[in-house]
């Protein structure tokens, strides 16, 4: 019997843990009371996961991107040369800002990504 610890169970994990794996799975934006609710939290707690979760980004290549009252994750918009690169978009079309902005929502949305119970 080997003494390896025990994985965390989702109440030990942090709310910003939490909050940030159902955004890393969304394939669109999600709401604020929709995240309170799965979460059996307020959308205060939310908001200061989402502020906690903001601060953590800002130094990665992945940012928060807010409308309104709803939320999702995206990649940093100065990286979208890298990520036009990385997708084979350079050759084939000029992105405005607007959508550089939005491509990674686009870029990530793919059945095998964001389907919690595909086995490997």
């Amino acid at each position: 019997m080997t003494d390896s610890p025990a994985e965390p169970t989702p109440r030990e994990l942090t709310l910003e843990a939490r909050v940030e794996a159902l955004l890393f799975v969304s394939p669109s934006r999600v709401s604020i009371s929709q995240l309170a609710q799965i979460l059996e939290t307020s959308p205060r707690e939310i908001e200061l996961a989402l502020e906690q979760l903001e601060s953590t980004y800002a130094s990665r290549g992945i940012r928060l991107q807010r409308s309104n009252r709803s939320i999702q994750l995206t990649t940093a918009p100065e990286l979208a040369n890298d990520v036009e690169r990385f997708l084979g978009l350079e050759e084939t079309t000029s992105l405005s800002s607007a959508c550089n902005h939005r491509l990674p929502a686009a870029g990530y949305t793919t059945p095998d990504r964001f389907d919690p119970r595909r086995k490997f």
